[in-house]
């Protein structure tokens, strides 16, 4: 079994992890006053970690896994990352083994693949936003690209659900609706000479956010998020062919109100 796990500067994190214990009230209120400059720090301590990269290939699972610098210094943030990977790794390769065992005996069995490569897509004194663009392989004609999105609240340490940055989703929701779905066609229209097809067809239909639309807060201005990152996979928005769709949209006024109080910092006019 081939397995690299690489872990540079193990030791500087573990000096990181001793060394950031849990902000008092009056950090917690500086960093919310401070936003630029609790990134700034944050991004400092950044400098000293190194991204993590874990990979396996066997005739069982092809396994990379990414974390970007900016989460390998948070200790917290670390370990939960960490963690994903060995509980996606693990189901991967349950998962190969039942899919070989279904097979006939004279078919080969495949590995299956999972990639999950993270990024910093935003960062504000209180939370960090990342994405994942991932890829995954069962056995069928091809793969399937992936998207996940995480938000981290820096001074809790802990992740925070999409759903709790709203005081009514669906409401929130319905603010972007029409740029999310001009935006889409605009990227459409590229991808195709132009042309859009016919409005019965169902790569021209705007998808719903429940069809495996990942959203994510983005490029902060002046300590607040200023945009929402689009990310689509192959498949959802057009044919298999045209790929993902990734793009950002502008956080409209509307959404600003429908933001829930503790997080309300973190964006326009907080």
């Amino acid at each position: 079994m081939d397995t690299r796990l690489h872990l540079s500067l193990a030791a500087a994190l573990l000096l990181l992890a001793g060394c950031n214990p849990q902000p008092t009230a009056n950090q917690a209120s500086a960093n919310t006053q401070a936003p630029a400059d609790a990134v700034a720090n944050a991004q400092a301590g950044a400098a000293t970690a190194e991204p993590i990269h874990l990979t396996e290939k066997t005739a069982v699972i092809d396994f990379d896994y990414k974390i970007p610098a900016r989460a390998a210094a948070a200790p917290a943030l670390r370990d939960h990352l960490l963690a994903d990977a060995e509980t996606g790794k693990q189901a991967a390769i349950r998962d190969q083994a039942q899919y070989a065992k279904e097979l006939p005996p004279d078919a080969p069995a495949h590995p299956y693949g999972l990639e999950k490569s993270w990024s910093v897509v935003g960062e504000t004194g209180q939370l960090l936003s990342l994405v994942a663009a991932g890829y995954v392989y069962t056995g069928g004609a091809h793969g399937s690209d992936t998207f996940e999105a995480l938000v981290w609240d820096k001074t809790a340490d802990r992740a925070v659900p999409f759903d709790a940055l709203f005081t009514d989703k669906a409401e929130a929701l319905a603010t972007i609706r029409k740029p999310f779905c001009d935006a889409l066609n605009k990227e459409r229209a590229k991808r195709r000479g132009g042309e859009l097809g016919t409005t019965d067809d169902w790569s021209t239909r705007c998808p719903d956010f429940a069809d495996h639309i990942t959203l994510a807060f983005a490029k902060p201005v002046n300590g607040s998020f200023s945009r929402i990152g689009v990310y689509i996979p192959a498949d959802i928005a057009g044919a298999h062919a045209e790929g993902s769709y990734t793009y950002d949209i502008f956080i409209p006024k509307e959404m600003i109100p429908l933001i829930a109080p503790e997080w309300r910092a973190s964006f326009p006019g907080g």
